[in-house]
């Protein structure tokens, strides 16, 4: 029957037939049942204990991608299952074949599972492979909420990507951020922070992107608009707000 939810008994064969059928992968490493994946991302608490019964070794097990349990758990918010994984030595801070960790994983609003994995010291810092940390897809994100927990467990809030440069504060201008670039500041950002493709500052961001909002509370927070970015162009609000009225007009 297709609705009838299978019995302690089956989901025991399954769990074991998986855990036998668990072999060595072409580069000699052993992978992990797929389904251990897909329970912990489901949140199917009771499959991952049990998987987890028989086969302790598999709770820090990565797949083909370098994930983990806690991996898949933390990015869909099944607090459940990562606090489970977590009292069963799961390690808080694997990183993924991109260096993602679980922390920065969750910053797709998982409020509680950001709270959890910081109460076991997850690093509020860890960056990607391309320097990104959790707070800079908090800040990206507009998470306020996420971005102040980073911040109280000691997260950088001026931390820089590898490549770009560019740090928590240059990501606000994507969501037009006021409040979020009023919570870095306070926290200690440099309003002035040139990244290294434009020279911009976050106030270029704001201002040549039209964030209205986030470009008035840029410079009320202290940043400089006489700043030349790599073409030369500073960031004239008033000019800006022409620009940007004429262009609502001519949208009408």
């Amino acid at each position: 029957m297709p609705n009838r939810r299978p019995t302690m008994l089956n989901r025991a064969f399954m769990v074991c037939a998986m855990i036998l059928c668990a072999g060595l992968t072409a580069a000699g490493q052993q992978s992990l049942p797929q389904s251990l994946q897909q329970a912990a991302a489901a949140g199917d608490l009771a499959a991952v204990q049990q998987m987890v019964a028989a086969n302790p070794t598999l709770v820090n097990q990565a797949d083909g991608n370098g994930r983990t349990p806690l991996h898949a758990a933390a990015t869909e918010g099944k607090i459940d299952v990562v606090t489970f994984l977590l009292s069963n030595k799961a390690a808080v801070d694997p990183r993924d074949n991109f260096g993602a960790t679980p922390l920065y994983l969750a910053q797709n609003d998982h409020e509680l599972v950001i709270r959890h994995l910081l109460a076991r010291d997850a690093n509020p810092s860890a960056a990607t492979n391309d320097g990104l940390t959790p707070l800079h897809w908090a800040a990206l994100r507009g998470t306020l909420t996420n971005a102040e927990l980073l911040l109280q467990h000691g997260a950088s809030v001026n931390a820089r990507s590898k490549v770009q440069q560019i740090t928590p504060l240059h990501e606000t201008w994507s969501g037009n951020r006021a409040d979020m670039a009023k919570l870095l500041v306070r926290y200690g950002a440099d309003v002035n922070a040139v990244e290294k493709w434009y020279g911009f500052t976050p106030l270029h961001f704001a201002g040549f992107s039209m964030r209205m909002e986030l470009t008035e509370e840029l410079l009320a927070l202290g940043a400089d608009p006489t700043i030349k970015a790599a073409n030369g162009f500073t960031v004239d609000l008033q000019q800006i707000k022409a620009f940007r009225a004429a262009v609502l007009q001519r949208a009408k």
